[in-house]
């Protein structure tokens, strides 16, 4: 069942899945959305179920944390009773999934809330998640005519990005206020780069203390390409 309804925004809460601790809002987002609903009001659009006598928002906490700021008591949302926690992270990826210059943060923190769901639940076989699998449960793949598909550019921005965390290579700092294709541009060639030291390494024995001094000077330019891109130093390509 569906159904259209003005909800009192103190009894709205955050998805489950939304990290505000790690992913805050975008300050930026915020004063748009303000100016918005002061010409044209705030739109129906926000999506959510019930959760007791509160209500969960699958997404739109952006359009809910504007009507706050700015006074709202009520805000208009379509409540389902269909949503189950598999489908409240589910909307999260497709609200901006296919915006290939949608801000990276957004989409990064829905990759790892479904890698952490995934795994938690065993969906995908705990241990043996591979990011195709994560980037299907999204829906960040592209699909072929003969019914093959393979990882977007958001998907693949995102997996890259998280190798390169779990080797200490990168910051969620780093990539904060970038676009996918910013990140896909700069992170991409880097993470290549250190899969192949990795291999390299394994398979001939280098020494750790040689092989860290290589993915130092990675870093180090990879830290420095992000800069130049923050700075508008980089040309990104169309």
């Amino acid at each position: 069942m569906t159904k259209l309804v003005k909800i009192d925004i103190d009894s709205i809460d955050a998805n489950p899945f939304r990290m505000l601790g790690t992913y805050p809002y975008v300050e930026a987002k915020l004063t748009a959305l303000q100016r918005s609903f002061e010409d044209v009001g705030m739109w129906e659009g926000v999506i959510g179920r019930k959760a007791g006598n509160r209500t969960e928002i699958a997404f739109g906490h952006h359009r809910v944390e504007a009507a706050r700021r700015m006074g709202m008591t009520k805000v208009p949302m379509i409540v389902r009773d269909d949503l189950d926690d598999e489908k409240m992270l589910k909307m999260m990826g497709r609200e901006n999934g296919e915006d290939y210059n949608a801000d990276f943060n957004c989409m990064f923190e829905t990759w790892e809330a479904a890698t952490a769901w995934l795994l938690e639940t065993g969906a995908r076989g705990l241990g043996n998640l591979k990011p195709i699998e994560i980037a299907r449960f999204l829906g960040w793949v592209d699909v072929y005519p003969d019914g093959g598909e393979r990882m977007n550019h958001t998907s693949k921005a995102c997996a890259e990005t998280s190798k390169l965390l779990d080797a200490d290579m990168i910051d969620r700092d780093d990539v904060r206020d970038m676009s996918v294709k910013a990140v896909r541009e700069v992170v991409a060639p880097v993470a290549k780069q250190v899969e192949v030291v990795e291999k390299t390494a394994k398979k001939f024995g280098i020494p750790a203390a040689k092989t860290e001094k290589t993915r130092a000077a990675l870093k180090k330019g990879l830290k420095a390409g992000v800069e130049a891109v923050k700075a508008g130093n980089m040309t990104l390509k169309e």
